[in-house]
């Protein structure tokens, strides 16, 4: 994140802002709901509504604090993330419902009219919600094609990203997946980080599952991950047996040769970062030039990218940005990030870049305006 917002996001002002937001949507929203209750129920409810902010908030906290992965602590973190994707879109349709109800009351000076946009926000923010978290579980196939040399030689590579295995996304949407991904018949599949969710692998319930069906991915060549930065760290004992009872080789700051190409692997800028890890500068990891075969980075940040074109990398691939997972987010997080780092398919120089909108989706169990995707790139060697 290099633009203005991108820098202001990861800066210590945002989470400020962030929890002001917070503050503004509980107090707005409890005045509003105590409001309506009181003009079409006659109660009085501004005090519950308030309660209700509180214990939300107070038990995001307990339960945030807790390593422990019992039934009730991941039923906790699916109501938490429903509740909080209903509540960002509620706050969202009633400020645009109570500006239009605004209009309508000075001309009609009704008070019932901001019962009505009430209600009207409630229901679109339903069905948004109901509709972001069936549309969420469709995998969509989006399609690559790469020239990396004259073309004698297609090869055919699927990436995945950003599964974020945990809470929401466990073994029933992996069965999915893995179904997917075989159907087309690759010759390897990548994995560009964030395989799990909240740095914790305990947090998918069936995690024995998960790597039974992670094992059934059929590649000629394998399957090749990275980590990325909500992935444990590289030193985690059950990270490692994941990995191995998965057959997925990790990547770690290191470089695998193949026939065709060579394929390096780094560790995550931010996730190096977080655990006081190694992430080897790409131009001591990659072949020193005149190189012999193309070079394909995985790479789980798109901020990676700008030290590959430096370095000449033929191709990067990443994940991280999830297109902003739904909208309005989408425009944000595109703003947050440089030109073509965003999203999709795009050339620096020498160096071709494909960032996916990830497979799985982040915390919040739904998406709007983007889709859950699995990346077939065809490889022109």
């Amino acid at each position: 994140m290099k633009t203005k917002l991108g820098r202001f996001v990861s800066g210590k002002t945002f989470p400020v802002c962030f929890y002001l937001f917070l503050i503004f949507t509980a107090v707005y929203i409890s005045f509003r709901t105590g409001n309506t209750a009181q003009q079409l129920l006659h109660l009085h409810m501004y005090g519950a509504a308030a309660v209700f902010f509180f214990l939300l908030f107070f038990l995001q906290w307990v339960f945030r604090r807790q390593h422990s992965f019992s039934s009730l602590r991941r039923f906790w973190l699916r109501v938490e993330g429903t509740v909080y994707c209903f509540l960002f879109y509620f706050i969202l349709n009633l400020l645009c419902c109570d500006a239009v109800g605004l209009i309508v009351f000075l001309y009609t000076k009704n008070y019932m009219v901001f019962a009505v946009s009430w209600c009207i926000a409630v229901g679109i923010s339903i069905v948004l919600l109901i509709y972001g978290a069936i549309h969420a579980r469709h995998l969509k196939a989006v399609h690559y094609a790469v020239p990396l040399g004259n073309g004698e030689h297609t090869y055919r590579m699927v990436l995945l990203s950003d599964l974020h295995i945990g809470v929401f996304v466990g073994a029933g949407y992996i069965r999915k997946v893995v179904d997917r991904v075989n159907s087309l018949s690759p010759d390897m599949v990548v994995i560009t980080g964030d395989l799990f969710d909240n740095g914790y692998a305990e947090e998918c319930g069936r995690l024995d599952a998960v790597s039974s069906l992670l094992r059934s991915l059929q590649a000629k060549d394998g399957v090749y991950a990275v980590l990325g930065n909500h992935d444990p760290a590289f030193t985690d004992r059950k990270i490692q047996q994941f990995f191995q009872d998965a057959h997925i080789r990790l990547l770690y700051n290191e470089v695998k040769p193949f026939p065709l190409f060579d394929l390096a692997g780094r560790n995550d800028l931010l996730h190096y970062r977080r655990y006081a890890e190694t992430r080897t500068p790409l131009n001591e990891l990659l072949p020193q030039e005149p190189r012999k075969k193309p070079v394909v980075v995985l790479d789980h940040n798109p901020e990676g990218i700008n030290e590959a074109v430096e370095c000449k990398a033929d191709l990067v691939l990443c994940g991280h940005t999830h297109k902003g997972q739904f909208f309005p987010l989408t425009l944000f997080t595109r703003l947050s990030h440089e030109k073509n780092h965003f999203y999709g398919q795009a050339t620096f120089e020498e160096t071709q870049v494909v960032i996916s909108a990830g497979t799985g989706y982040f915390q919040l169990p739904v998406r709007l305006g983007t889709n859950s995707e699995i990346v077939e790139i065809i490889l022109k060697l």
